[in-house]
């Protein structure tokens, strides 16, 4: 990021109590975010069903536009 001069602070989240998709979605509510960039992953459909994913609670979910690379 710095090498494209961009500013970045990395701030850790607790993420004991919630799934890490609603960690991210709370965390851009909470910036007052335009957007969420983030990478797209998907697991087996057992392993999805059974634990969910980041990818699918941001698609379902979303509050803001999310831009995904896969």
């Amino acid at each position: 990021m710095a090498r494209h001069e961009l500013r970045v602070t990395v701030e850790p989240r607790d993420a004991a109590e919630i799934s890490a998709g609603d960690v991210i979605l709370n965390s851009a509510a909470e910036c007052s975010s335009d957007l969420i960039v983030v990478g797209a992953y998907g697991h087996s459909r057992i392993r999805e069903l059974m634990r969910g994913g980041v990818t699918r609670t941001l698609l379902c979910q979303m509050t803001v536009p999310v831009l995904m690379s896969h």
